[in-house]
Parts: structure tokens; C-alpha cells; sequence
């Protein structure tokens, strides 16, 4: 009789430990999981007017041209019927084997910065469809050798993929299989390609610094229930001082290798 007295209190104890533990988890994996949440982060992202006018300076008229040229030929911005679904169209390909976790080699600057606008648009032909962010920039870790960048400058970096606003009032979200898409008034690490027209750059891939920690803006977490990409997940929710570092020595053997 003693014996079960004693073994009564240690059995609560035990149980009060083990719910509260599991109730201190749930915020997180919500945060981190819960489609609801990202689909409402996704449907911050600006949207391009399917029936929007050129703009009347010749000047910027001309640079969006040169910059929307790339994403011409497309055949995948079309406003879906109006009885289907309204999920995402998504490009199936098969990028991610191409890319590095840290594609320092094949990108023609590395920075850290912060988006601090984000603009959608549609290609010259209207058959594709690319998100730009204008970028802050922070701390440059490879610089473009051909167009050399400024801390406290900003550059284009662009995005396959966004959201289309069609005349009938439908708005329609087109996506690349597995990749993210930044966020304005976030912090990034970027790894950019020089879109030669229009002095921009397209983004290989990126990863978000927030809070200490590292989420890869690809890869991970992109549909519920699907294979994360392994070199992206490798770093995911990873310690930011020490994929810095990583990433710092990737970016120095890059440039050693180089034939320049």
C-alpha cells in the first residue's frame, strides 16, 4: 500500500512533464508546417496585372524588355478554366540536381541582404511570368567580377514563378517544383546569376537568416508530405554563425579554384 503511494505522485509528475513538453512543441511545428501558414505567406507575394500596359518611359520601358526577355517562350502562363481547381501550376524539372547546396562556382555573386521590395511580371510575350526583389546589400561574399556591387547598394535579383491577376479577376500562382520564393523585409543569403539584359540577376537558390537560424528557400517543406531535396535540407534550421562560416570557406576555395 505504501508502495503504490510513492509510485502515484512520480507517475503524475512523469505525465505533467510529458504534456507540457508536447504542448511546448506544437507553436513550432505549426509555424514550421502547417500548409495554411504558408499559403498565406505565398499569397503575399505581388502579382503580376495580365491586362497591365508598358510603361510610358522610354527608358524603363526598354530595361523591363531586356529583363523580361529571358522568361519569353514560356507556354505556361495561361488562365486556367474556370471550373478547375485553385492550386498552384507548378513547372516539374529537374533543377535541383544542377544545384549546389552552395553553388559558389557557377554564380556570378554570393551576398547577404535584405529584400526590400518585391515586384511581379510577366514576360514580353505574355507566356511567362518571373518575380523581381530588389535587394539591399549587406555583405557581399563573392562579388561580380564584371559588374562589381556596393554594401549599402541594391541589386534586381530575379525568380521564376509568381502570381498572375487575369482579367476575369482570377489570380493564379505559378511556381517552379520546389522552389521558394523570398519575402519582402527578410534577411537572405543569395546566390545570383547575371541575367545579362537589363542588369539583373537571377537566383540559383537562397537561404533565409532568421532568428540565428538557417531555412533554405528550396527543397524543404515545399508540399506537405513530399522528399525534401538533400543537399538544401542538410542545412535546414541549421546554426547561422556556423553556416557562415561553412559557406565563407566554400566561397574562398571557389575563388582559389578559379582560373582567374
Amino acid at each position: 500500500m505504501h508502495r503504490h503511494k510513492k509510485i502515484l505522485p512520480l507517475l503524475l509528475v512523469v505525465f505533467a512533464v510529458t504534456v507540457l513538453s508536447t504542448l511546448a512543441a506544437l507553436p513550432t511545428q505549426e509555424r514550421e508546417t502547417s500548409p495554411e501558414r504558408q499559403s498565406a505567406g505565398e499569397n503575399q507575394h505581388p502579382v503580376a496585372d495580365y491586362a497591365a500596359t508598358e510603361s510610358t518611359d522610354p527608358e524603363k520601358r526598354a530595361q523591363r524588355r531586356a529583363r523580361s526577355k529571358r522568361y519569353d517562350k514560356q507556354s505556361w502562363v495561361r488562365e486556367p478554366h474556370p471550373q478547375s481547381g485553385g492550386g498552384d501550376v507548378k513547372r516539374l524539372d529537374s533543377w535541383m540536381r544542377e544545384v549546389a547546396a552552395f553553388p559558389t562556382a557557377t554564380s556570378d555573386a554570393v551576398v547577404i541582404g535584405e529584400t526590400i521590395d518585391a515586384q511581379a511580371y510577366l514576360s514580353n510575350d505574355k507566356s511567362g511570368v518571373y518575380t523581381e526583389f530588389t535587394v539591399r546589400v549587406d555583405e557581399i561574399l563573392k562579388d561580380d567580377a564584371a559588374a562589381p556591387l556596393a554594401v549599402g547598394g541594391t541589386l534586381a535579383a530575379q525568380r521564376e514563378g509568381g502570381r498572375v491577376r487575369f482579367p476575369s479577376g482570377r489570380i493564379q500562382r505559378y511556381k517552379r517544383h520546389f522552389q521558394g520564393m523570398p519575402r519582402a523585409g527578410r534577411r537572405y543569403v543569395l546566390f545570383l546569376k547575371r541575367n545579362e539584359d537589363g542588369e539583373a540577376y537571377y537566383t540559383r537558390t537562397g537561404y533565409e537568416l532568421r532568428a540565428g537560424r538557417v531555412r533554405p528557400l528550396d527543397g524543404v517543406e515545399m508540399n506537405k508530405g513530399a522528399s525534401e531535396i538533400p543537399q538544401f535540407a542538410a542545412y535546414k534550421d541549421a546554426d547561422e554563425v556556423a553556416f557562415l562560416s561553412a559557406l565563407r570557406d566554400a566561397v574562398a576555395k571557389s575563388l582559389q579554384a578559379s582560373p582567374e
